[in-house]
């Protein structure tokens, strides 16, 4: 560790702590060295060390335990929703409404406009084409959990406008259309949170989210969505099947 770089201790040392646990030499559930040892190890400030820790405890990378210590937090400790990434194709409030458990939709903006250079390319349109963009909170229990950003062709769905989706999910008005979604291309990433997402979602600014974007295709190859979404790791397991054939 050093100081000649603009990243603050704390920050290398979150690094240091992340690292170790991605190559395993912190296992999930381990208990880490001591702050004083931490500290003597790194030469730095223990409140150095506390601070590095606490960021990374909001972070639910790690656990404190009164009295025990910190620990590597284990993800039968997290009290975290599950999804597949199939979600994508049948919606997060369908998936939940199976479960029992009700979804909170806050619409934080939605408008028609015309298509740019960048949803051009998503979505396979020309720049006249006008586009329905949907912005969405997504909450469980006032807690939330996944901030969305939709973006449907108008021509395919022109009295989209007249859905109430707060209490309509997404998925559910294309379906009532007749529009099946046939393939979902998908790609995921773990990032800092922008400081925008992070006020809404209720997360330090930076902390580690994942971010998806995917764009749907319906039976007759038409592009009928393109979404991003991020969703909090705190409280998001997300799970990954790869086909090898």
């Amino acid at each position: 560790m050093n100081n000649y770089f603009k990243e603050p201790l704390y920050k290398q040392l979150e690094n240091i702590i992340t690292n170790k646990i991605a190559k395993k030499e912190y296992l999930p559930g381990q208990r880490l060295p001591g702050t004083r040892q931490i500290a003597k190890k790194y030469a730095i400030n223990r409140l150095t060390v506390n601070r590095a820790i606490d960021e990374l405890v909001n972070d639910g990378i790690l656990i404190k335990k009164p009295s025990s210590g910190t620990f590597v937090r284990k993800e039968s400790e997290n009290n975290q929703l599950s999804f597949s990434l199939d979600f994508a194709n049948n919606g997060i409030s369908s998936i939940l409404r199976e479960h029992g458990i009700s979804v909170e939709n806050k619409v934080i903006g939605q408008k028609v406009f015309k298509s740019n250079s960048y949803l051009d390319t998503k979505l396979e349109l020309d720049e006249s084409e006008l586009i329905f963009g949907l912005h969405r909170l997504r909450s469980i229990r006032n807690v939330p959990f996944a901030l969305e950003y939709n973006y449907l062709p108008l021509k395919f769905f022109p009295d989209i406008k007249l859905s109430d989706f707060r209490y309509v999910g997404l998925y559910d008005y294309i379906n009532s259309k007749g529009i099946k979604i046939h393939n979902t291309y998908k790609r995921v990433q773990l990032i800092k949170t922008p400081a925008n997402q992070a006020k809404l979602l209720k997360i330090k600014k930076d902390a580690l989210i994942y971010m998806i974007q995917y764009s749907s295709i319906d039976e007759l190859d038409n592009l009928v969505e393109y979404t991003e979404s991020y969703l909090r790791p705190d409280e998001v397991h997300l799970q990954f099947e790869v086909d090898f054939e």
